[in-house]
């Protein structure tokens, strides 16, 4: 398999079209209201704005920001997975060895 940057950019490029193409159309399928100057219009304009802004802004937090989280996410991950493998070496060496022997005392009968 890939390692996990090379998955993020497959998996990026292999979706950057079909995200940004949604997301373009909903925004220009929006655009017709946006510009429509009736009185029924007016009351959907403010609707519309944070509609279609919302949309693009959540295009580029999909493509750009998940991406790098992911990335960050899984570096941090393998940083402390580093870490806890060299204290675990650190503590087996520096742990002493004890070795545990039978109880050899016998109990004296008393008589």
């Amino acid at each position: 398999g890939y390692n996990a940057f090379e998955s993020v950019l497959n998996a990026s490029t292999d979706r950057f079209r079909p995200i940004v193409l949604t997301s373009l159309t909903t925004f220009a399928g929006l655009l017709p209201i946006l510009f429509e100057r009736s009185a029924q219009a007016q009351f959907l304009i403010p609707m519309v704005i944070s509609l279609a802004f919302g949309v693009l802004f959540a295009s580029v937090v999909t493509l750009v920001m998940v991406t790098c989280a992911y990335v960050s996410g899984h570096s941090v991950g393998q940083r402390i997975k580093h870490l806890i493998g060299w204290a675990m070496n650190k503590l087996e060496m520096s742990a002493p060895s004890v070795d545990i022997k039978p109880n050899t005392v016998s109990e004296k009968k008393t008589s």
